[in-house]
C-alpha cells in the first residue's frame, strides 16, 4: 500500500484529510457520475478534486459539515473547468469544420468519390513521398514551400517528389489524365 506524504502539513491535518477523503470520496464519485459526460470521466474528476484538496490541506475546515461543503465546492469548480474545456473543444472543432467546408469548395484535392484509384495509390506511397505529393497537389503548395513545411532541403523534396511520381506512374493504370501528376 502506498504511503501518502503531506509535506508541510501537521499530523492532525493529515488525519482529518484522510478521514474527509474516506467519508466523501464515494459521494464525490456519485456527484460526478451524475454530471460528467462521458460518465467515464467521473473518476478522473474525483482524482483532480482530491489532488486539489491535498494541495490545499492547510485550508481544510475544522467541522465535518464544512469539510464536506468545501470538498464539494472544489468538485464544482473541477466540473465547471471540465465543462468549459469541453465547450472550447466543441467550438474549435466546429470552426475547423466550417473552414474545411469552405476550403473544400476551392480545394484541388479530389472529392472522396473522385479519383479513387489515384487516392489509393498516393496513400500507399512511403510516408515521406505521400506528404510531398499531398502538400503539392492537394494542399496547393509549391514544392519549395512543401520542403520548408516538412523541414527538409528543397533538393531532398525534389528527389522525393520525383520518386513519388515514378512510383505512381508504375502503379497506376492511366485510363484518363489524372490531373497534372504525370506531366
Amino acid at each position: 500500500m502506498a504511503v501518502l506524504r503531506f509535506p508541510g502539513a501537521r499530523s492532525d491535518d493529515r488525519d482529518r484529510l484522510r478521514e474527509a477523503v474516506d467519508r466523501n470520496s464515494g459521494d464525490l464519485l456519485a456527484y460526478f457520475a451524475r454530471r460528467a459526460n462521458p460518465v467515464e470521466d467521473a473518476a478522473d474528476m474525483v482524482g483532480e478534486t482530491l489532488l486539489t484538496v491535498w494541495r490545499r490541506i492547510r485550508d481544510l475546515p475544522v467541522k465535518d459539515t464544512e469539510v464536506r461543503m468545501w470538498m464539494f465546492g472544489i468538485a464544482r469548480n473541477v466540473l465547471a473547468n471540465s465543462l468549459r474545456g469541453t465547450r472550447r473543444q466543441y467550438a474549435l472543432a466546429q470552426r475547423l469544420r466550417l473552414e474545411l467546408l469552405a476550403s473544400d469548395a476551392t480545394s484541388t484535392r479530389p472529392a472522396p468519390d473522385e479519383d479513387v484509384e489515384l487516392r489509393i495509390a498516393v496513400a500507399q506511397l512511403p510516408p515521406a513521398q505521400h506528404e510531398i505529393v499531398s502538400l503539392v497537389h492537394w494542399d496547393g503548395f509549391a514544392l519549395v514551400d512543401a520542403a520548408k513545411i516538412i523541414g527538409i532541403p528543397a533538393a531532398t523534396a525534389r528527389g522525393r517528389y520525383a520518386a513519388a511520381r515514378a512510383a505512381l506512374r508504375s502503379t497506376l493504370t492511366v485510363h484518363e489524365p489524372a490531373g497534372d501528376l504525370f506531366r
